[in-house]
């Protein structure tokens, strides 16, 4: 994004490790090599047994080390998002470019279906220019941040924020992201796995959950992980992605964090040697502003979010400690259990 280059603030780092790293290339074409990932279309790829095992291992640490001991209980959030509801959040205006949309049929009359069905069939083609003529206009996106929902919740309602904060974690499905052509790799997808945390409460609330989730992150990469990792203050994506000018960063305090991992390579998607794996955010009162939230006694309320991608810790995590199960650390294989699941071998002819 533009915006990172306008206010850039190292946080903490950790000490150089590359050199500890276990693969030194993209391990992709290996993962499906080995059956654990099969590409099924642009940046969406169905994940095997073997690596859905990983990613489930690390969202089990993420919640006994990050969700539980914060006080963060699960919700489930839709997937698929009001386009009033993406209005609010700026996102309709700011970036419908990066969002995929949900377009209902026209009618369910099969009728009015029988030229597109008969062209599909007689000539094997999937047809999507007579679809689009068989569609309606967009009625959802698919959710492009996850936090969509959660600031519906509160709108046009009275709160006490006497009873806040509340911190929910949503795991529930996968985000969607348009990321135009060049996806290559498995670091960089139109369709991934993201544990959504987001709260509410006062000011100090928003700005305390907001650093215990990303120090408790730290803790993982540093206690589990062993990868090389940086965190930066920078300017706040969720402004960027409303469209909206971002002041300077002027505040005794960050409204965005981001958690980014060093790579031993240059990514196949991007020409980047790192991956960024998490961001931390305080919005103030921008989505109270947004969707009208009101607290009983006329208090501010403000929100955060943080969002951690299993799909992407799973991919620097093999890179740190490599496809031999028995190097793995000890507290994601006793998730897993004494064997890592695979397909059979010799499966495939």
């Amino acid at each position: 994004m533009s915006g990172k280059a306008e206010f850039s603030k190292r946080h903490s780092e950790s000490e150089p490790r590359l050199d500890r790293y276990k693969l030194r290339k993209d391990p992709t074409s290996e993962l499906a090599r080995r059956n654990w990932v099969k590409h099924m279309g642009r940046g969406v790829w169905t994940i095997l047994p073997a690596y859905a095992a990983l990613w489930r291992a690390i969202e089990d640490v993420v919640m006994e080390r990050v969700a539980r001991p914060l006080g963060f209980v699960e919700v489930m959030l839709p997937k698929i998002v009001p386009l009033d509801v993406q209005k609010k959040k700026g996102q309709l205006f700011g970036i419908p470019n990066e969002m995929w949309w949900v377009c209902p049929p026209a009618t369910r009359d099969p009728a009015e279906w029988e030229r597109f069905k008969d062209t599909v069939k007689i000539t094997g083609q999937t047809n999507p220019e007579g679809l689009m003529q068989n569609l309606a206009p967009p009625e959802f996106s698919l959710a492009y941040a996850q936090c969509e929902p959660f600031y519906d919740i509160w709108e046009k309602r009275t709160v006490d924020r006497d009873k806040l904060p509340l911190r929910f974690m949503d795991s529930y499905g996968p985000t969607w992201r348009y990321e135009s052509g060049g996806l290559k790799g498995l670091e960089r997808l139109s369709e991934f796995k993201r544990m959504e945390f987001v709260w509410i409460g006062s000011p100090e609330d928003a700005i305390s959950i907001r650093d215990e989730v990303r120090d408790k992150s730290i803790e993982i990469m540093e206690e589990v992980f062993d990868v090389e990792w940086r965190v930066d203050a920078t300017t706040a994506v969720y402004l960027e992605h409303a469209g909206e000018a971002v002041e300077g960063e002027d505040r005794d305090y960050a409204r965005t964090y981001d958690l980014t991992v060093a790579l031993p390579f240059e990514t196949a998607s991007r020409p980047e040697r790192e991956l960024e794996i998490a961001s931390f955010h305080v919005h103030e009162d921008h989505y109270a502003k947004n969707f009208y939230w009101k607290e009983k006694k006329g208090r501010a309320l403000w929100s955060g979010c943080a969002g951690i991608s299993p799909t992407r810790w799973a991919y620097v995590f093999l890179l740190r400690h490599g496809f031999d199960y028995t190097d793995w650390p000890s507290e994601i294989k006793k998730l897993i259990g004494e064997k890592l699941p695979n397909l059979p071998d010799g499966l495939f002819m």
